[in-house]
């Protein structure tokens, strides 16, 4: 049943990357380009008790057509509830971004204008759930996100009104829904700290293998697949508060 998950998943990805076979390029949310953040498992910790974590990470892409290039920046704010054989996070995050269009206006159309800096923000919300097999703190699982997308500025512009030209093809709205399925392993290191190992198939991010080490109130993270490469730190929320 695992196995037939993520075929459909994979194979929907594949389609609905690859367009509707016209032709015309395709464009998606500016978000999903980017990679999921990582799941977070609670850890032993002697200075704070809350396990909610604000977060700050940064993706560079090579976009889906020659000369393209995609920045997004993005803040985050993540609860995690952990238990022995399950774990739940709940995910929001407000981004911005940069989208360099290139090549429309030269080999798709008369009509100029569309190549570019096009820039962007959004939001996005997610829950995160999954279930392992824990040994002595050692978790072998499998995890699903739902989440909404939000999409704005001068990026969806363009994708809607080079759609509404037939210029491209951009089916999501400023609002989309999307699916991630993530097999992990979660190896500790020591009482107060774990590195944290999963395979995100799905949408944001397509293909996103992502690795983390979380230790007490900090969580380093970084992704890499093909053309894009992300890198992350989170820190718990109760120590941000309690400097200020």
């Amino acid at each position: 049943m695992k196995r037939l998950i993520v075929f459909l998943v994979v194979l929907f990805s594949s389609f609905h990357f690859l367009g509707n076979g016209c032709g015309k390029r395709t464009y998606y949310q500016m978000i999903t380009y980017d990679s999921p953040t990582p799941m977070i498992l609670e850890v032993k910790n002697d200075s704070t008790s809350g396990n909610s974590f604000a977060g700050l990470d940064y993706m560079y892409m090579n976009g889906n057509y020659q000369g393209e290039k995609i920045n997004i920046v993005r803040l985050s704010y993540q609860t995690s509830n952990t238990k022995k054989f399950s774990v739940t996070n709940f995910n929001f995050q407000v981004f911005y971004g940069n989208y360099l269009v290139k090549g429309i206006d030269n080999s798709y159309t008369s009509i100029k204008g569309y190549d570019g800096i096009k820039s962007g923000f959004g939001a996005r919300a997610s829950v995160m759930g999954g279930l392992n097999l824990n040994i002595k703190e050692f978790r072998l699982g499998l995890g699903i996100e739902p989440s909404i997308n939000f999409d704005f500025g001068d990026y969806h512009s363009f994708r809607i009104d080079a759609s509404e030209k037939g210029i491209i093809e951009s089916d999501a709205g400023f609002m989309d829904f999307n699916l991630n399925i993530f097999p992990y392993i979660s190896i500790p290191v020591s009482k107060n700290s774990l590195i944290n190992l999963q395979m995100n198939i799905g949408f944001p991010g397509f293909i996103s293998p992502i690795i983390s080490l979380q230790k007490e109130n900090y969580i380093f993270w970084a992704g890499y697949a093909v053309t894009r490469v992300n890198a992350g730190l989170m820190v718990n929320y109760d120590l941000i508060k309690s400097n200020f």
